[in-house]
């Protein structure tokens, strides 16, 4: 029975690519350990946007405006009196746990 050896596929992130991009030099990610030919294959080629998640676009202060947003939420979700069914002790009346 032959061996065949297979290598895994390097993955990178997106934003690495678009600094190559960006730059236009593919020397500039050398010292991360990227290679010269990866990185001229950015060059050349045409790639789709990638989609993200939009926190990583996000300013600093969009960002803690969420931040306090979401305190607030668990500030007031913590206040709220929590009913407890007879039927399961210890769980509240409205509960994605027990389906009442």
């Amino acid at each position: 029975m032959p061996y065949s050896h297979t290598q895994r596929q390097q993955t990178y992130d997106h934003r690495l690519r678009d600094l190559v991009r960006t730059t236009g030099d593919p020397d500039i990610l050398a010292e991360l350990g990227v290679p010269r030919s990866t990185a001229l294959g950015w060059l050349r080629r045409d790639y789709s946007p990638v989609v993200t998640a939009d926190v990583l676009d996000m300013n600093h202060f969009r960002l803690q405006a969420g931040v306090l947003r979401l305190r607030q939420r668990n500030r007031t979700l913590a206040a709220a009196p929590a009913w407890t069914n007879s039927s399961s002790p210890g769980c509240c009346a409205v509960c994605w746990r027990c389906g009442m």
